[in-house]
């Protein structure tokens, strides 16, 4: 059955002059222009392809060694909760949710 069509939550485009679509310029969120400021950056770049070796050399493909598979599992989050860790956006914060045995 295909899906049923729903409107769009977009705005509308405005017309320019000439009668092409512009969209509206709207100012990104400080949060975002924060991001932009930090991420834009040859040595961001370098960071950023470091950071994804360190995780891609931890084996996470299924096993059926559970320990082992929570032990890789681990090592990745406190990767990320390391570099998480050293951010410092006012109003973010991350935590470490457990999933629930209904959700396996």
């Amino acid at each position: 059955m295909p899906a049923r069509r729903t409107e769009t939550l977009r705005r509308p485009r405005k017309f320019a002059a000439t009668g092409r679509k512009t969209r509206a310029v709207v100012a990104p969120p400080s949060i975002v222009r924060e991001i932009f400021t930090r991420t834009r950056t040859p040595g961001f770049q370098r960071y950023l392809r470091d950071l994804l070796v360190e995780l891609c050399a931890i084996e996470t493909t299924p096993d059926p060694d559970v320990k082992r598979m929570q032990a890789a599992e681990d090592g990745c989050f406190r990767i990320l909760e390391r570099e998480l860790g050293s951010l410092r956006f006012s109003g973010a914060c991350h935590e470490r949710r457990q999933i629930g045995r209904a959700h396996v």
